[in-house]
């Protein structure tokens, strides 16, 4: 219960945020951009295709599970995602200001489709379709009340991708 009227009272609290002469500096203060980073969990689904790359359009697409533990509203305002596949192939998915607002709310879980053009070598094409793991690096630039900042994240053993 005292867990609920905490994070009530801080959800509420960031929205008076906005008047940077109320709440603000103590808000900055206490919720600095590593305590923050500590709320999101970023992980590509374990069922069906997480990561996919398809060679004749050469567009890589991704599903990422995002989890916002925090009372605060965040808006993931650009992501890059980069995928090494074994053998050496590799391909991103950048998406800068998402086709409509990407706002992850407080306490929550959301699914987010990341898709972009990245070129890729017929060889390097043929390298990945014989690959079994891959490794990702997902980075994001995030916009809250309090402050705005920047998240990393590596998923070492992915193996629920597909390269067409």
């Amino acid at each position: 219960m005292a867990n609920f009227i905490t994070n009530t009272i801080l959800k509420y609290a960031s929205k008076i945020a906005l008047n940077p002469n109320i709440a603000a500096p103590l808000l900055r203060r206490y919720y600095t951009e590593g305590r923050l980073n500590q709320f999101l969990f970023l992980d590509i689904p374990s069922s069906g295709i997480g990561l996919q790359y398809i060679s004749y359009s050469q567009e890589g697409s991704c599903w990422l599970n995002v989890c916002n533990l925090s009372p605060f509203d965040f808006t993931m305002d650009r992501i890059l995602i980069e995928a090494v596949i074994d053998g050496g192939a590799s391909f991103s998915c950048t998406n800068l200001m998402p086709i409509g607002p990407c706002v992850l709310k407080g306490q929550t879980i959301n699914k987010i489709y990341v898709q972009g053009k990245s070129p890729m070598q017929p060889e390097m094409v043929k390298s990945a379709k014989g690959g079994k793991r891959a490794r990702v690096n997902i980075t994001a630039y995030i916009v809250t009340s309090i402050r705005s900042f920047n998240i990393s994240r590596q998923i070492g053993d992915l193996k629920n991708f597909e390269v067409i």
